[in-house]
């Protein structure tokens, strides 16, 4: 057969395969027995594979022999395909025999095992090993290679004839088993181990183990301890430990574990065991009889033992002891049991959990054979007695010696629990109680020999010695008076309740205590009726505590009161004097009630006012205006601020200047120690002080144009109308006075003398026509703009008086003109201003020192008349143009290079101060750079040129002068009306991970709650409102109560009527429209940016930053859908709220912090303002005077 072999083939043999070789010629009626000449005899090619010598074990089952003639030719192997006539013949059937099956000889197809022809068919004879010894099997057979469909039926197929021989050798494999290992070898098993045979070990506690069969025991012999059985001998299988080959038996050995861990616990001759010491042990889960085996060496013929397999490990354990906190939780509450056995009724029984420091734990379990590991808890009974005393009063313990609660263990949960019959509580401890004794007979009882250290013989009443109190002068050593009882004075002592003793150290002997306070001055008091002034009126001496507190204790054995402490027994002696010393405070206090007097040169009916000297405004004077020189008994109070008393000085209503070179004028005055009509105090002594004032001349013209040009607030005229719109332009006030202004008639303001101002607001109208051309006041505009100013005590001062923000003008109706900007000159006329289209424009640039006009540029499309001069024209195209003038430096290095400082001066006008800026050649400071001031309750507005503040800083600034010095320029600034500005809350709180997470960005849900949560109470409440329209807000979300109010309110808006997106972040569009709609003002348009023009929120974006709640970038762009942070929103909200501390001295210690929030962080200052709740002062800034609690927003929040 071919080694490829077709499937049909493959099919056919396999048929053949299942039937017994010497029946296959039964298939046909031709084969080769029956037809002889059909045997070709021999073939010269084939080679058998099969015959030699074989072995085979009695016992270890059928045999098989096995037969495969091949055919090698050129370029194939075939092997044979077909078999029949197969017989076997054995020369010794009782050594070996053919094995039959349904009367054949069992001879069969079976498979190649190995080579090339592995799992190829081949001839099988089945033999029947019987007893040892050798026998021969001869093989006959016919073979074909024949590859036809049946070659048993197929008269072409050719035959051949077969012999094979075998020669088997049968082995006993019991013939040489050796016996079982006697006692000789078992007993040498400890020298094969490490200084032991058996070894036990707690898989619980490492030291707790043992060893036996040791070599230095005296007891090494492991048939001593009989702790074994040995089983049958077998063949070594080869996969113990040892090989086979060398070690051809074996015989297994089980040790009894459960007589080794007998001997551990309870012990054996000459040892007690571990029981007692380290606790009863148990064999460990899952730890049977250990099995090791000996091996029969055939080469000593001796057993021996596996070194690694000694010594044998048997793994035994103890439970852990329960620790406190496992029996507390186990008992549960009513563990332990007080209860009354005087009076029940009273005093019911008390439960309690145990306590840990009243358990004791012993150190080691016990065991018993009925219920197994067993411990006994001893439970103290101190905890519990005391806390029933606290609710009962004073009780005995009856039995003073602890209990114990037995705790069995279940080695199966595994726990420690009392046993299955006992139930709470476990333990009861019985008291006693003991009635509450009177309270101490103070008036028999406390008193004492006096023994006067001075040596003045002095007897009571009576001529008694004995004494309670003892008054003793510190002057007059003779003063002294005693009395011989506390009752002698009404109300000289009161008696507390009789309490129980709190104190552990005493409260068993003296198991009540009552407090006894004695009223030093009852007694001080008396003392001094009974002398009647003889020796002069008596006081306590200064410094001594008035009342005094002595504490009783009732004595259990003797039943009876005392006093333990020895300073307090009696008797009590008391300091007095008859003399008082000054007194610090007592001076302190009759300087600032003291009184001077103010008087008005000028004016007679201005009358002389008296003032006390703590009368003056301490929000304006800041410090004393006055110091005080104390010598003994004699101060001298000398007035350094005269002017903060007379500015109290208005009669009137009219402001007065001190008169600082008044002869009248008395600075000083003195205060005397005395004892007067008040008791012993500080009296004047001589004249009280006096100032002399003058009243305040009515204002001169200068006086009201200097004040008026020092209003913070200028005047502002707005274009109104859509179309055409002009902007806005800013006047000084004076700019407006030329032209029929009025002053008015004096009047008080705010206590103040001040005269109104008037003008007509078309001062300032015409101003604003003069620039833009021809507009009218819109109608509802004042016809008159008013002022006031005010004599301030040194200077005359102005202020606004209900005018309004700002004045609106619309344009009349004329050509549209576009607006023209030109930069960089430094012409008096840049030709900058607003023209029609098609005019011709003129612009100038001026000169520069040192430097030369190089020409005109533009963006704007325009072509210059002549781009190179510095004076030349263009045609206004109808839009707006911006034009820059170009220069080049032309001067020498040494005018660079000259001595001179250029510095940038910055003046704040009422801002924090800002250093100013040097350097030793001229320079340019960048626009984006310039320091941004701030003022408390004012927003900045910009920097500028001039004082008049009419020339803004818009670019890069030059410092090519000596001093260049820019103004701030600030708007008052206005907390919207329904937010709270006045308390600093907390209104920002951090997350469970403990940090605030100012990268973060804010959610909608989480900005609409925190402008909810500064609504002002009342706003909040009279809008509160729980429900709203949105399908993913809730009644029960978090933020539903803040959306609901807040949509209600019309601050914030959904993305649509059912939907309000809380999750996602907030743009900065969003985030300013929701600003500007808590403001009613609408946007002028002086603030825009570049990228919001046609934005949904355009108008909401102008206004915020109109009013400086919100800033642009520096590269002139808002950037509105940006999502904005947490730490951006905290400072924009702040700057709405006017919450600007200024540097960190301004915080307070022990305010919150957070770890992502440091001080060098630029948000630092803006993060604190919002999560930590405080007062605060304005100081020019705001500054921290008091961390405060944080408001409860839970109820408002779920």
């Amino acid at each position: 057969m071919k080694r490829r072999i077709l499937s049909s083939l493959m099919a056919l043999m396999l048929v053949f395969g299942l039937l017994p070789v010497s029946a296959m010629a039964e298939a046909g009626d031709w084969d080769p027995l029956t037809n002889p000449d059909n045997v070709k005899g021999y073939y010269g090619g084939e080679d058998y594979r099969g015959s030699g010598t074989t072995q085979f074990t009695i016992g270890a089952g059928i045999g098989q022999l096995k037969v495969m003639p091949t055919l090698d030719t050129l370029h194939v192997s075939y092997n044979a395909m077909a078999y029949c006539g197969a017989k076997a013949v054995s020369s010794a059937p009782d050594v070996v025999e053919v094995s039959t099956k349904d009367g054949h000889q069992d001879i069969v197809i079976g498979k190649w095992q190995g080579g090339d022809w592995d799992n190829a068919d081949c001839l099988q004879v089945n033999v029947n090993p019987k007893k040892a010894g050798t026998a021969t099997v001869t093989i006959t057979f016919y073979y074909t290679f024949s590859q036809s469909d049946n070659p048993i039926t197929n008269e072409n197929a050719k035959w051949f004839s077969g012999t094979c021989y075998y020669t088997v050798k049968v082995v006993d494999p019991d013939a040489n088993k050796p016996a079982k290992p006697g006692k000789s070898a078992i007993d040498s098993f400890w020298e094969l181990s490490t200084g032991c045979a058996v070894r036990l070990d707690c898989g619980r506690v490492e030291d707790h183990y043992a060893l036996y069969v040791r070599s230095n025991d005296g007891n090494n012999n492991l048939s001593y301890w009989g702790n074994y059985e040995l089983g049958e001998v077998a063949a070594n299988p080869g996969n113990l430990g040892m090989g086979k080959d060398n070690y051809p038996w074996v015989c297994p050995m089980t040790i009894d574990a459960s007589g080794f861990l007998e001997y551990y616990n309870y012990g054996y001759p000459g040892h007690e065991g571990y029981a007692k010491t380290e606790g009863v042990h148990m064999l460990a889960d899952g730890q049977e009889d250990p099995t090791v085996y000996w091996f029969w060496d055939k080469k000593d013929n001796i057993w021996k033992f596996n070194p690694s397999d000694a010594p044998v490990e048997i793994e035994i354990t103890c439970p852990d002891l329960p620790s406190e906190d496992d029996i507390i939780d186990e008992l549960g509450e009513n563990a332990v049991k007080v209860e009354c056995e005087t009076d029940s009724t009273k005093h019911p029984a008390k439960f309690y959990e145990l306590t840990k420091d009243s358990l004791t734990i012993p150190e080691l379990p016990s065991w018993s054979d009925s219920k197994g590991y067993y411990i006994d808890v001893a439970v103290a009974a101190d905890d519990y007695v005391d806390d029933y005393e606290t609710a009962y009063g004073n009780h005995t313990l009856k039995n003073e010696s602890p209990q114990t609660i037995t705790l069995y263990y279940d080695k199966d949960t595994p726990k420690w629990s009392p046993s299955d019959d006992a139930t709470a509580p476990y333990v009861t401890f019985e008291v006693k109680h003991e009635g509450i004794p009177a309270k101490p007979d103070v008036d028999t009882i406390y008193k004492d020999e006096y023994l006067d250290p001075d040596g003045n013989p002095y007897v009571g009443e009576d001529g008694s010695k004995e004494f309670a109190v003892i008054l003793k002068c510190n002057k007059v050593t003779k003063h002294i008076y005693g009395f011989n009882s506390l009752g002698l004075v009404d109300g000289g002592y009161t008696l507390g309740d009789v309490v129980d003793n709190e104190d552990e150290n005493t409260k068993t002997a003296y198991p009540y205590t009552c407090t006894m306070t004695v009223d030093y001055t009852k007694y001080v008091d008396q003392a001094n009726r009974d002398y009647q002034g003889e020796d002069g009126e008596h006081e306590i001496v200064a410094g001594t505590k008035t009342t005094r507190e002595i504490v009783w204790y009732y004595n259990r054995a003797s039943k009876s009161w005392i006093v333990l402490a020895e300073n307090d027994r009696a008797p009590i002696v008391i300091p007095v004097t008859c003399e008082k010393a000054p007194d610090a405070d007592m001076l302190e206090t009759a300087v600032e009630n003291a009184k001077l007097y103010v008087d008005c040169e000028t004016v007679d009916s201005h009358n002389r006012q008296a003032i006390a000297l703590n009368g003056y405004d301490k929000a304006t004077v800041t410090t004393k205006p006055y110091m005080v020189v104390c010598t003994d008994k004699t101060a001298t109070v000398t007035i350094t601020d005269q002017k903060a008393y007379a500015d109290q000085y208005k009669p009137g209503g009219a402001a007065h200047t001190y008169d600082s070179g008044n002869q009248s004028n008395r600075n000083t005055f003195n205060m005397e120690w005395k004892k007067g009509a008040d008791g012993w105090n500080w009296y004047l002594k001589g004249e009280p002080a006096l100032i002399m004032t003058t009243c305040t001349p009515k204002p001169t013209d200068d006086d009201v144009k200097k004040a008026l040009d020092g209003l913070e607030k200028d005047v502002r005229v707005t274009c109104v109308t859509e179309k055409n719109n002009h902007g806005s332009e800013t006047y000084a006030v004076k700019l407006g006075l030329p032209e029929n202004w009025r002053l008015g008639e004096e009047t008080n303001w705010n206590g103040h003398i001040g005269y109104e101002v008037e003008a007509p607001t078309s001062s300032f109208v015409k101003l604003f026509i003069s620039k833009h051309g021809t507009h009218t006041v819109k109608d509802g505009m004042p016809e008159t703009l008013r002022w006031v100013i005010y004599w301030d005590g040194s200077s005359w001062k102005a202020a606004a008086h209900g005018n309004p923000a700002e004045i609106e003008v619309e344009h009349v109706n004329a050509p549209d003109t576009y607006q023209v900007t030109v930069k960089n000159s430094t012409a008096t006329n840049s030709g900058a201003g607003f023209y029609e289209a098609d005019k011709t424009v003129t612009i100038h640039a001026g000169s520069r020192s040192n430097y030369t006009f190089i020409g005109w540029t533009t963006r704007s499309g325009v072509t210059f008349a002549d781009a190179s001069r510095a004076d030349t024209t263009f045609k206004m195209p109808a839009k707006a143009v911006e034009v820059t003038a170009n220069w080049k430096y032309t001067g020498s290095d040494s005018d660079n290079d000259k001595d001179d400082d250029y510095t940038l001066k910055y003046v704040t006008n009422g801002g924090k101060v800002i250093s100013s800026e040097t350097k030793s050649r001229s320079w340019v400071k960048d626009y984006e750079d310039l320091p941004t001031p701030t003022r408390s309750g004012y927003r900045f507005e910009g920097w500028y040129y001039d004082t008049r503040l009419t020339d803004k800083v818009t670019d890069d600034v030059k410092v090519n002068k000596t001093v260049v010095t820019l103004y701030a320029r600030w708007s008052s600034s206005e907390t919207p009306g329904m937010l709270n500005d006045e308390d600093h809350f907390a209104y920002v709180q951090g997350y469970s991970d403990g940090n605030v997470h100012p990268y973060g960005l804010i959610s909608r849900a989480e900005t609409t709650t925190i402008f909810f949560r500064l609504l002002t109470d009342e706003v909040r409440d009279d809008n509160l409102l729980t429900s709203n329209t949105y399908t993913d807000v809730t009644n029960d979300y978090w933020a539903n109560t803040a959306i609901s109010t807040m949509t209600g309110l019309g601050i914030v808006q959904g993305r649509s009527a059912t939907t309000f997106d809380p999750k996602a972040p907030i743009t900065r569009a969003q985030f300013a429209a929701i600003c500007a709609r808590f403001d009613t003002g609408v946007s002028s348009g002086s603030r825009t940016f570049s990228d919001i023009s046609g934005h949904w929120a355009e108008k909401y974006i102008e206004r915020a930053a109109e009013l400086s709640w919100i800033q642009g970038f520096a590269d002139g762009t808002f950037r509105p859908d940006t999502y904005i942070t947490r730490a951006q929103a905290m400072t924009m909200i702040n700057r709405v709220l006017n919450r600007t501390p200024e540097d960190e001295e301004d915080l307070l210690e022990g305010m919150k912090v957070w770890p992502d929030c440091n001080p060098s962080d630029w948000f630092y200052l803006a993060v604190q303002e919002a999560t930590n709740s405080h007062d605060y002062k304005d100081r020019g800034g705001e500054v921290w005077t008091k961390l405060t609690r944080d408001p409860d927003w839970t109820r408002y929040e779920r």
